[in-house]
């Protein structure tokens, strides 16, 4: 009885852009199956801080954010990628992110998914083509297994 087909999620990301591909094999061809981008500089429209009135006075003060515009956008991407990630349904998953960006998609995603990692890139690879991004992988894969 041949043995079903093992369905790999591969997920290239940074703080705004995101690529969804699937494959049977590392290293094997690379099918896109979305991609998203977040609006990052609608984000910070406001160049200066909100001000207020001193209780006491006429002075007024600037109201730093707790984090900035930009940052609170970027979380709300990686929080779309997570849900995107959890609509799949797969066997394994690969996640292929700059070190930052890959620290808060492992944190985010549930730990049931976290299990089927199978393997983490701590690099950009969104500008890869599908053919250099599957050749990678089986470069990191080979490396991993020595």
């Amino acid at each position: 009885m041949p043995r079903p087909k093992r369905r790999i999620l591969v997920v290239t990301a940074d703080a705004g852009r995101a690529r969804l591909f699937e494959c049977t094999r590392l290293g094997g061809p690379l099918r896109q199956l979305s991609e998203k981008s977040a609006d990052l500089g609608a984000a910070g429209a406001r160049d200066r801080p909100f001000r207020v009135h001193d209780r006491f006075g006429s002075g007024r003060h600037a109201v730093e954010p707790r984090r900035s515009p930009r940052a609170a956008a970027a979380a709300r991407f990686f929080d779309e990628v997570t849900e995107a990630v959890a609509k799949q349904t797969f066997d394994a998953l690969v996640l292929c992110a700059p070190s930052k960006a890959l620290g808060v998609l492992r944190q985010q995603l549930p730990d049931a998914l976290s299990e089927k990692i199978v393997l983490t890139a701590a690099r950009d690879h969104l500008r890869e083509t599908p053919a250099d991004l599957a050749k990678r992988l089986e470069e990191l894969a080979l490396e991993t297994r020595e």
